[in-house]
């Protein structure tokens, strides 16, 4: 509940009883008990009906009356409205987004006590009308006379306890049936190999694309940096994105290959700077194919920025730091849904998020889909090393007078630029005075603290507040607050708090800070890669909460895939590095780091935490060692991240791909003998499937068994198959093949997703 509190027609609890079903058992009840007379019947199911939709009604009108009461406006404004309130069973007051969670809860929770005690009143009414009519009737007419109203009642007070007390939603979740995917290249040999250029390392990726595709195949995209190799004074890092909408007839990962053949290739020679390929492939869904729909997607367009690059060992030891000014652009691949984005515990929907980021940024909306509005988001938060962003995200985000709806102008980024050219100057002064530099200062909160001090002071004295885009700031009280208290703030609009939040954004708020905080007040499900400018040449962050993430390392190969589909991740398996692999050494240390253990030097695969959510920050700037960094928001999955590695490297337990034909139908049908020989000889042997089957085959016994026995109460579910995506197709057809083998047996097939929720 924030803008809508729903209590749809069709539904009670969408995983218990849906209210259809209710409905349907009260008529059911009314025909056993009715007189057989056609115009009775008829007239219990048009009262029962009409009671029905009263008390639904008279539900909503309870949380309007709760709103109003709480000061909150509250009005119909379309036909739609009041149709929806009628007959929808639904309300909506806007300025509940806004509100604080006490007056969320107080309207939320008065709509089920009212339905409750409505319940009880109708029951006793019905009760002492039924008394004194008792001589009158007999029992069966007596019991259909008050059925009507007791039984619609109820049914709303079901509704309300499910949704209001207990929290259900009932809103059908759209399936965004859409993959990620993308390739590091840690190895120079990858693009450099004599005879080869680069090919190979398209190939791959035109392989991950093509597995990728079974998620949704109608629009698709690529993000690469050019300029990444070398060191922090080499050329600045660039992007080159290439998104295309499908046809039907054609095949999109053949066309993403032309497009990135005419962008990044030149004499059929790939750019030997790209050290990555980020990508997505799309089933448009949640709105149409088009282009402005399709990842990877940028909010803000790039733009000059003055940044320290804190990478650069030379400018973090200096006394006297100066910054660089560099293009800076943010791209993002999504595989989910966003839903609110919370700003102080203040649930914010997707379309106010979307308003207040074209506001905030200066750059309008550039596609109406909710992935395009995380992009934006990054553009906000990925702030560190830059003073005129970093204002910009605690003047927005961080400070407690930020809020979606706020009435005062938003400051344009040339205000923002302005005053953070005075943070610039005056840190050289800083540093100089208490012989100190920028990394002693990130990694020191007391220097931050003084550092604060020292611009609060500077701004007071040097810089027009009044005059600028910032004056509600000059207003504070900070004058009045003791030096030793200055985390406490007596005004919303605080300077202290302004100049805080700045300094700490301005250390903080890098690549993998960035994703934990968005996720953090993210509310939906993600399977997401961030990627910016200023970390291109070393980083990219990985999440995933309610959505697939995988990453397969193969350190003899120097390369890194990631994607939602398991089976994309092992591409890599197919193709050898063009300059030659390098040996596995045994008796060296580890090439690549997760978190701060070392682990084994054969190929694997790390999945993401999709259950509890987690974050992973890749970062490959140490060349063939990358070194990993995990956040989990909770763990789910065990602390122990060493017991989540799973080898592929001769694993029986995966199947490698098989190699590409030219022709799939015939190879498909050649491979049938093969595979029939395979299973057999796997039967006649022992093994796996043989155990399970055997195993089930006990298991169903065992349940027919009760069922003779007259041990089973017949609602119970006998056997549950479950499956994600293309596995849950098989997952239903064996569950209907079971079910016509064994009539008796209560066989379900249903998606994995459902089940952790």
């Amino acid at each position: 509940l924030i803008s809508h509190i729903r209590h749809p027609l069709t539904s009670v609890c969408s995983y218990l009883f849906p209210s259809h079903l209710l409905v349907m058992f009260a008529m059911k009840e009314a025909e056993m008990n009715e007189a057989p007379t056609p115009p009775r019947h008829s007239s219990w199911r048009l009262s029962f009906l009409f009671c029905y939709l009263a008390f639904g009604a008279l539900h909503e009108l309870s949380h309007l009356l709760a709103a109003r009461y709480r000061g909150h406006h509250v009005s119909f404004h379309s036909l739609q409205d009041l149709s929806a309130f009628l007959l929808g069973r639904t309300c909506s007051i806007p300025s509940l987004e806004e509100a604080d969670e006490l007056d969320v809860s107080l309207v939320r929770h008065f709509g089920w006590i009212f339905s409750v005690f409505l319940v009880l009143l109708v029951s006793m009414t019905s009760a002492l009308f039924d008394r004194r009519r008792f001589d009158e009737i007999d029992n069966r007419n007596l019991r259909s006379s008050r059925s009507p109203w007791v039984w619609a009642a109820t049914v709303t007070a079901l509704e309300a306890l499910s949704t209001d007390l207990f929290g259900f939603s009932f809103v059908n979740k759209t399936t965004f049936l859409c993959g990620n995917f993308g390739v590091i290249l840690l190895n120079d040999g990858w693009t450099t190999a004599p005879d080869d250029h680069g090919k190979t390392a398209l190939d791959l990726l035109e392989k991950m694309i093509e597995i990728t595709m079974m998620r949704g195949a109608q629009t698709g995209g690529v993000v690469a940096w050019t300029g990444v190799k070398g060191g922090a004074k080499t050329k600045e890092p660039t992007p080159v994105r290439v998104r295309v909408v499908n046809g039907k007839r054609t095949d999109l990962s053949e066309l993403l290959r032309k497009q990135l053949n005419r962008k990044l290739c030149s004499g059929q020679k790939l750019d030997p700077s790209i050290r990555c390929f980020l990508g997505h492939t799309r089933f448009a869904t949640s709105s149409k194919a088009t282009m402005d729909g399709t990842h990877p997607h940028q909010w803000s367009p790039a733009g000059p920025r003055s940044i320290y690059l804190f990478d650069d060992s030379s400018l973090c030891l200096s006394p006297n730091p100066k910054p660089v000014t560099q293009m800076v652009s943010n791209y993002i691949t999504h595989n989910g849904d966003l839903d609110f984005f919370k700003i102080h515990g203040v649930h914010v929907d997707l379309e106010a998020v979307q308003d207040w980021l074209a506001k905030g940024t200066g750059h309008p909306m550039p596609a109406p889909v909710d992935s395009a509005a995380i992009a934006g988001l990054v553009d906000l938060i990925r702030c560190g090393g830059c003073f005129a962003l970093s204002i910009r995200f605690a003047r927005l985000i961080a400070c407690k007078s930020a809020s979606v709806s706020s009435s005062l102008p938003y400051p344009s980024f040339s205000d923002y630029e302005k005053f953070g050219r005075f943070f610039e100057t005056s840190l050289p002064d800083y540093c100089k005075a208490k012989h100190v530099n920028l990394r002693k200062m990130k990694n020191d909160p007391k220097l931050r603290k003084s550092f604060v001090e020292f611009m609060v002071q500077k701004i007071r004295k040097e810089f027009n507040l009044k005059n600028s885009a910032f004056e509600e700031f000059c207003h504070g009280q900070e004058t009045d607050i003791e030096r030793s208290a200055l985390d406490e703030f007596a005004s919303r609009y605080s300077l202290m708090e302004l100049v805080t939040k700045t300094v700490d954004a301005f250390f903080d708020n890098d690549l993998f800070f960035t994703t934990k905080f968005f996720l953090k007040n993210a509310v939906g499900s993600f399977g997401l890669m961030i990627t910016s400018s200023i970390d291109a040449k070393r980083q990219i962050c990985i999440a995933a909460r309610g959505q697939p993430m995988s990453v397969a390392f193969y350190p003899q190969k120097g390369l890194v895939c990631y994607g939602s589909e398991l089976a994309a991740v092992k591409a890599g398996m197919m193709f050898d590095n063009p300059a030659g692999n390098r040996p596995l050494d045994r008796s060296s240390s580890s090439t690549f780091k997760l978190t701060d253990d070392d682990m084994t030097q054969e190929t694997c695969r790390f999945d993401l935490d999709d259950l509890g959510g987690e974050v992973l920050l890749l970062d490959f700037g140490g060349g063939n060692e990358p070194k990993v960094t995990t956040y989990q928001e909770s763990f789910t999955s065990g602390h122990d991240l060493r017991n989540r590695i799973t080898p592929l490297h001769k694993n029986e337990f995966l199947i490698p791909l098989t190699p590409d034909a030219e022709d799939p139908i015939l190879d498909d049908i050649q491979t049938i003998p093969r595979s029939l020989e395979h299973i057999q000889n796997q039967w006649k042997q022992g093994g796996l499937n043989r155990l399970t089957a055997w195993n089930l085959g006990r298991k169903l016994q065992k349940r027919l068994q009760e069922k003779v026995k007259g041990n089973d109460n017949g609602s119970s579910i006998d056997l549950l198959v479950t499956g994600c995506e293309v596995s849950l197709y098989l997952a239903e057809q064996f569950a209907s093949d079971l079910q016509k083998s064994f009539p008796k047996l209560r066989v379900a097939a249903i998606s994995s997703n459902k089940i952790l929720g």
